[in-house]
């Protein structure tokens, strides 16, 4: 993408830039979910990170996303972005901290992993319902059928 020189003048102004090693923190426009900041050109939102990222080090490649050495999303500091493929986006993620565990190490599970597959063993349509299912384990129908698709408990 080519920026034009109000573009960058506009988007340095989002931010108060630093040294090296502190975060240039976003504070323009946040996302809905208020992750990461957006930066709109001609009324269409970027993240502002990515457009960082392209100011200072070029065109992003296609299928590649921004990631952050600081973990830090609202932090716009070249320095402390780099690119990565999705495998590797969720590497990351899974090494800082920032996806749940799975299954039984997840806090919040209401199964064993023995249970999931007395759930996928005992599931057959129309014999044993889904309702019934879910009855019996302490967990609704959908997500015994999410269960059964496989959306869940994706590693057993």
């Amino acid at each position: 993408m080519k920026f034009e020189p109000i573009t960058i003048h506009r988007f340095y102004q989002k931010f108060k830039s630093g040294r090296k090693r502190e975060c240039w923190i976003w504070n323009g426009a946040p996302q809905t979910n208020e992750r990461y900041g957006i930066f709109v050109i001609k009324r269409v939102n970027y993240g502002a990170h990515r457009i960082s990222y392209q100011l200072h080090n070029g065109k992003i490649p296609k299928g590649l996303y921004v990631l952050h050495k600081c973990d830090n999303m609202k932090c716009v500091n070249p320095h402390h972005l780099f690119l990565g493929t999705p495998q590797e986006n969720t590497w990351d993620a899974i090494k800082k901290g920032r996806i749940k565990r799975r299954g039984i190490d997840n806090i919040k599970a209401k199964l064993t992993e023995e249970q999931v597959r007395e759930i996928r063993k005992k599931y057959v349509p129309w014999k044993y319902s889904l309702p019934k299912l879910g009855k019996e384990y302490g967990i609704t129908p959908t997500s015994v059928w999410r269960i059964v698709r496989g959306d869940h408990w994706k590693h057993i």
